[in-house]
């Protein structure tokens, strides 16, 4: 069985440049999703944060929240 954390990971190893996420009428690529992911991941590694720690998440309805989602 495939791990969560490892589909993730393949999600974000799509075509950087496919479409993903339609939202308001702009086009977000699976590389955008990957950029925002990154950085999510990259701020919360940058405190220290241990790999395992809950983490609380408010997602809003953007395509920002779904690539935060899938960084967690």
């Amino acid at each position: 069985m495939t791990s969560l954390s490892q589909q993730a990971r393949e999600i974000l190893d799509r075509d950087p440049r496919a479409p993903a996420i339609e939202f308001d009428g702009t086009w977000y690529s699976w590389g955008d999703l990957r950029r925002t992911a990154g950085a999510m991941m990259t701020a919360l590694d940058s405190t220290g944060i241990a790999t395992d720690a809950p983490v609380a998440f408010i997602a809003r309805n953007h395509p920002s929240a779904i690539a935060a989602m899938i960084g967690l």
